[in-house]
């Protein structure tokens, strides 16, 4: 019983950090590039147009293209040294860049030109909060709000900040007023469902993942967290449905059928469970944790063959991680396999001796 509980938990830690996806469409991206061919006919017929530089680096920002953003804000502070937006802008760009300190120099100077900038407020905020730096987060997304009270975002960042704080009521109360603020606030339900869901509060984390679905039907990350918060509540039989219906809208990852997997093994039910493991097993060869599931559900079945089989391809592709449950698993294949052998070369022996 202990092994078992061992291995859900592993599994269900495991289940809890996919799922993610992607915010941007394919017309959000096409319209960026439209704007980007637009602002560069622009430049080329003005090239001391600091406002189109400005604007080309907000749109390269959007489509990722984060060197040419940087190039083209620095052109706009050659041309205009005192451009508060441009050096915001520059500053987001080294945000997306993840070099946090160059982000902070820029945005300080938007700042420092332009005191009541909230957006450089706001953008400095996720450069320290993306440091770990949560309480200069804090001061700068209230300096956001004092400047722009109806500034969803920065409540929305605040939010983010008290959550990893751990300051859950707090939270709960800036992802409120950023859906106040705009009612079809995806990531702040999502936001607020997490933390719902840490202060144990899972029917009010269930119905903001809810929110999130019936506004994007097709959002997996919306879903996997609704089917976290049912398998917290025991409520196997929802969560189920919820990666069932992932699989649906995306049947080609091996995580989804390994999710299911983990909550119909959870219900005893070994059968389905050794499907969706063998299905991610399918789509991913070297997927240990699903041979791992799979072993102990054909363990738990009498299926000792098949058990043997799946332990020997865990240890093979486990990584260094999963150390504990490969001592256990080659204990217990130790164990399986003798007695595995022992029993077939019986049954071997009586077969010639009945002839």
């Amino acid at each position: 019983m202990r092994s078992s509980s061992h291995l859900f938990t592993l599994f269900l830690l495991t289940a809890l950090i996919f799922g993610r996806g992607g915010e941007s469409s394919a017309t959000d991206r096409a319209g960026d590039e439209a704007l980007i061919k637009k602002l560069s006919e622009t430049i080329r017929a003005n090239p001391r147009d600091a406002v189109s530089y400005n604007n080309r680096c907000v749109a390269y920002v959007s489509v990722g293209l984060y060197d040419r953003a940087i190039a083209d804000c620095t052109k706009a502070l050659e041309i205009n040294p005192n451009y508060a937006e441009a050096y915001n802008n520059r500053g987001n760009a080294y945000n997306a860049k993840g070099l946090y300190d160059q982000a902070i120099t820029d945005l300080s100077q938007a700042i420092e030109i332009d005191p009541k900038l909230a957006v450089a407020y706001n953008n400095r905020g996720n450069a320290y909060t993306a440091q770990g730096l949560y309480t200069p987060a804090i001061d700068d997304f209230n300096s956001a709000i004092e400047n722009d009270p109806k500034y969803a975002v920065a409540y929305y960042n605040r939010g983010s900040a008290y959550l990893q704080k751990k300051r859950y009521g707090l939270a709960v109360a800036d992802f409120t007023k950023a859906i106040e603020l705009n009612p079809k606030y995806v990531h702040a339900y999502t936001m607020r469902g997490n933390a719902y869901n840490a202060q144990g509060l899972y029917n009010d984390a269930v119905s903001d993942f809810t929110k999130v679905v019936e506004m994007d039907p097709k959002r997996v990350a919306a879903y996997n967290d609704r089917a976290k918060t049912y398998i917290i509540q025991r409520l196997y039989g929802q969560a189920v449905l919820d990666y069932t219906r992932i699989i649906e809208i995306n049947p080609a990852e091996a995580i989804n059928y390994f999710n299911r997997g983990v909550v119909y093994a959870a219900q005893g039910l070994y059968t389905l469970a050794i499907a969706d493991y063998t299905k991610a097993i399918e789509i991913n060869p070297a997927y240990s944790e699903a041979y791992y599931g799979r072993a102990i559900a054909c363990d738990r079945s009498g299926l000792t063959g098949e058990a043997i089989t799946s332990y020997k391809k865990f240890i093979q592709n486990a990584s260094r991680q999963y150390y504990p449950n490969v001592k256990w698993a080659m204990k217990r294949l130790k164990d399986m396999d003798q007695n595995y052998i022992s029993k077939n070369t019986i049954h071997t022996v009586d077969t010639v001796k009945s002839q």
